[in-house]
């Protein structure tokens, strides 16, 4: 068979084909086998550390020559010809390392090629920008002057050069690791993310209630002079405003608790809402008082606990990623994995001894789809509560109590379900199950038994 395989590759024909490339998968440029002494060679180039540090030197004397350039000062002709000099000696430098580990890894075919890296697709790029840049200076130089007009248009690839610093971070294990923590960060600051927007809509939801309509004052007069809106207006010099940052829906009161969380003017922010008195009504100072705990307790959650979630969040990423690459062995850690998933196995398995009738209800609320159905209940529940506003219709307010009752109900049904499916013992076990479903559930029962838009509804 290795013969048959043999003489097909003779054929310039049949080299085309996809069984030209599967047999010669692993081989760099599909020229240079893994036993090939020359690739051999390379390899061993690559792997020495005498390699890595003078490719580290080199970047950094790159980084010094761009950092001499100055638009704004006439440079003396020898520093430019340095410059202009060594920047395309280290183009072609770059270039020459980066062909070496091309024939040592492979270019893109092969397991560990050299673009399955992701900083060595960086490395590509750069190397090739700056080669364009060189050619396009030296096939353009002469001294028309619609070449000095290409040649200023093209001068934007040398931009790129401001990326050069980068490749110090894949030379550097510490830097490495610190790119890699954030990497790995993303997702879960996403998700902190998700919680502080969470906290503000409830902190939202929570001051339009409260504070809307109350921010307006009148402006051009004293504000003792005043009583409410109507004296205001009587007053020559009077105009009814409201201030720019308010409560009056969720969009403006989202807007008015990021500048609070920013720390910047919130103390304003709050003494207003302190002040405020009601609809209509003119400010009196400290008429509110225990309005301080909303501002205050928002301040915590909202600037200090989300942003210390955040930190957290990467310092524990860090240490992941460092305990990652302290690891050496893989069989390890799936022998470790393989005894969890048989422990787990064991504790989820309580189920399967129960009647048909209950093992549907199981199977319902332990889905997927159970959990996307009641996260959109949540959500739209979520919606229906931020859709109340300053002056609001009767039919409205009963289309809002409307929709409340049934929120209530599905809560009801849904912890109801739960119990049945875990048993009372393992959902009281779940704390977290029994904080979200009674709070839910009692937040709703409060707000199908309001009378009038004067409470507080969380």
């Amino acid at each position: 068979q290795y013969n048959r395989e043999k003489k097909k590759n003779w054929n310039c024909v049949k080299r085309l084909f996809p069984n030209f490339t599967s047999y010669r998968n692993n081989w760099s440029f599909y020229l240079f086998p893994v036993d090939c002494r020359f690739r051999r060679t390379m390899i061993r180039i690559t792997a020495s550390k005498w390699f890595d540090a003078i490719i580290l030197l080199l970047i950094l004397y790159s980084c010094v020559l761009l950092a001499l350039e100055n638009p704004h000062k006439k440079m003396s002709p020898s520093l430019r010809y340095l410059i202009d000099t060594s920047m395309f000696m280290m183009t072609w430098i770059f270039f020459i390392e980066m062909m070496i580990k091309v024939i040592a890894d492979g270019f893109i075919s092969g397991h560990g090629s050299y673009l399955r890296c992701g900083w060595n697709v960086l490395d590509f790029m750069l190397v090739l920008t700056s080669i364009v840049d060189v050619f396009i200076t030296l096939y353009f130089s002469g001294t028309k002057a619609q070449h000095i007009e290409i040649i200023k248009g093209m001068r934007v690839l040398r931009a790129t050069r401001a990326l050069r610093p980068l490749r110090m971070i894949r030379k550097a294990p510490g830097l490495k690791l610190v790119v890699q923590t954030l990497l790995f960060s993303l997702k879960p600051i996403g998700n902190t993310v998700l919680i502080a927007t969470i906290f503000f809509i409830v902190f939202g939801i929570l001051g339009v209630q409260q504070l809307k309509g109350k921010f307006y004052y009148c402006f051009g007069v004293t504000a003792n002079l005043v009583r409410n809106k109507t004296e205001c207006i009587q007053h020559p010099d009077g105009v009814w405003t409201n201030y720019q940052y308010n409560f009056d829906n969720l969009l403006e009161a989202l807007m008015t608790l990021f500048v609070v969380s920013t720390k910047d003017g919130w103390i304003d922010i709050m003494r207003r809402g302190i002040d405020a008195r009601g609809v209509d009504l003119a400010p009196r100072t400290n008429y509110a008082q225990w309005r301080i705990l909303y501002f205050v307790s928002f301040l915590l959650i909202g600037g200090f606990l989300v942003l210390n979630m955040i930190v957290g969040v990467v310092v524990e990423n860090f240490q992941k990623c460092q305990e990652l690459q302290d690891i050496q062995s893989n069989k390890a850690r799936n022998v470790l994995q393989k005894w969890k998933k048989k422990i787990e196995q064991r504790r989820n398995n309580y189920w399967r001894e129960y009647p048909p009738w209950r093992k549907r209800i199981y199977k319902l609320c332990t889905s997927a789809s159970w959990d996307v159905a009641i996260t959109s209940v949540i959500c739209s529940n979520v919606v229906i509560m931020s859709l109340e506003h300053y002056q609001m219709s009767e039919e409205f307010h009963i289309l809002l109590e409307v929709c409340n009752i049934i929120f209530t109900t599905t809560y009801i049904c849904e912890a109801v379900l739960l119990m049945v499916a875990l048993s009372p013992r393992r959902y009281v076990k779940n704390n977290i199950k029994i904080i979200e479903d009674g709070k839910r559930i009692t937040i709703s029962f409060e707000s199908c038994s309001r009378d009038n838009s004067s409470g507080i509804r969380v």
